[in-house]
């Protein structure tokens, strides 16, 4: 019960949310509305709805002012407590190129770390997981999973709007840590993110320029591929392949990570903890102001607070000025060792037609930001 409340009042707050953004994108016609009743109010000489217009007009237009204050009081109060810039939390799991990861968010200007360690260094890979190196840096905090919200809230079935226990971790670490960073990345470490449009800037700098007056920025997946059996050093310099997003990629798996993704592929969310007082395992919550910009030509606006980016497309990743590069599956022997985990999304025997592995295009953007300016830091 207590997780279908939670649920239906997030519902509510998007419907409202998103209402209210659609009154405050169109002032004028708010305005055209209301004196078109007054009208006709005063014809009919009805001065109950006639006073009720001018009240509800009233406040209509005093709610952008009303909530321009509230935000400005809000990150007076976050920026004086700010430590950094931007900081990053992941929820990690047996995850073999933790230097890869960490490396590239240092260098596009992540100024701290959370991990939520989730049996960290369960996995003997020969890569390794974290070095002593990284395990000592000031920058990295390694925080331990409350491996009893499992139970509590067990990950829910493809499809279930029930709340989870990623959810449940990352809303805790966010209420301690909000105040630490001005801006927040939720990302797992498969995921790098990367200033596409201008590939000798970095995502601080980004946010700093392009993207100084948004509240949270949409950045939608881009599908890489593996072409190998085994585990390979180096993720980033070996995967260079990603989908054909142009193409439809029909799936009988029918559950959502391995669905098509032409029509719709899911996001990641950088935002700012000024506008946001809690997170869910993809974006932060609807608050009191939100814009979301979608990482394409133009950087438009959205008025949706939807996970998913809709028919993201070859052009869009070519002129995008945000990507996320999701490396979902390392390698054949990857995918063998996820069944092994008894992951439910890959309970079925290995049948490689059945995963989204589709090393269509060449897309060495990552790779070669990685061995320009990371590689040998990374290597010293």
């Amino acid at each position: 019960m207590k997780r279908f409340i939670l649920r239906t009042r997030q519902f509510i707050f998007n419907k409202i949310f998103d209402i209210r953004i659609i009154i405050d994108k169109n002032v004028n016609l708010k305005i055209i509305i209301f004196v078109f009743i007054m009208l006709i109010a005063l014809i009919i000489n009805q001065r109950v709805i006639l006073t009720l217009s001018i009240v509800v007009l009233f406040a209509f237009l005093c709610m952008p002012f009303t909530f321009k204050i509230i935000i400005l009081i809000t990150n007076t109060y976050f920026s004086k407590s700010n430590t950094s810039f931007l900081s990053l939390s992941g929820r990690i799991r047996n995850e073999p190129y933790m230097e890869e990861f960490v490396s590239w968010y240092f260098y596009q200007g992540v100024g701290h770390i959370w991990i939520l360690d989730d049996n960290l260094e369960s996995l003997n890979l020969e890569y390794g997981t974290l070095s002593e190196k990284l395990k000592s840096d000031p920058r990295i905090t390694i925080i331990p999973c409350d491996q009893s919200l499992k139970e509590k809230y067990p990950k829910p079935g493809l499809g279930s709007a029930s709340i989870n226990f990623q959810e449940i971790e990352y809303q805790k670490l966010y209420k301690q840590i909000r105040n630490q960073s001005k801006w927040w990345i939720i990302v797992d470490a498969d995921e790098f993110i990367i200033p596409k449009k201008d590939l000798n800037t970095s995502l601080k700098k980004s946010l700093e320029t392009t993207f100084k007056d948004a509240d949270s920025i949409s950045v939608p997946w881009v599908m890489m591929a593996y072409s190998q059996d085994e585990y390979p050093e180096s993720l980033l310099l070996t995967n260079i392949y990603r989908m054909d997003h142009d193409k439809r990629h029909p799936n009988p798996i029918k559950n959502r990570k391995n669905r098509c993704y032409y029509k719709k592929i899911s996001i990641k969310t950088i935002f700012k903890s000024a506008s946001f007082s809690t997170v869910g395992t993809h974006r932060p919550m609807p608050n009191l102001k939100i814009i979301l910009y979608q990482a394409k030509e133009g950087v438009s606006n959205t008025l949706s607070c939807s996970n998913e980016y809709h028919n993201l497309r070859n052009k869009d990743i070519e002129n995008g000025y945000l990507l996320c590069y999701h490396y979902r599956f390392y390698s054949k022997k990857h995918i063998i060792d996820k069944y092994g985990f008894g992951n439910d999304m890959y309970n079925e025997s290995y049948d490689e037609k059945r995963i989204l592995n589709y090393p269509e295009i060449k897309d060495s953007s990552i790779a070669d930001v990685y061995k320009k300016n990371i590689m040998q830091e990374h290597v010293d």
